[in-house]
């Protein structure tokens, strides 16, 4: 799946491990922020709004500063997983 964005804006595919252990390609706008790849996996995963975190980075890291960009936080072309809590 695509999130919108704007037409030529540069944009990255980011790979989630979801809970159940599928996975999600994304391409998203470089731009977005990690509130809106939140977003964009709570809505791939009904019923997970308010109960996912999302870790990235090896040792895996919360993703917490949910206005920082993908490109700010490292996380263009990056492995994210989901975990429920």
């Amino acid at each position: 799946p695509e999130a919108p964005g704007l037409p030529g804006e540069p944009a990255t595919t980011v790979q989630v491990k979801l809970n159940d252990g599928t996975r999600l390609r994304l391409r998203v706008p470089a731009g977005s922020t990690v509130g809106q790849l939140a977003d964009l996996v709570a809505r791939a995963t009904p019923g997970t709004r308010g109960r996912q975190r999302l870790l990235a980075g090896f040792p895996p890291r919360e993703l917490s500063d949910m206005d920082a960009t993908l490109e700010a936080a490292g996380l263009a072309g990056a492995v994210i997983t989901q975990r429920l809590i």
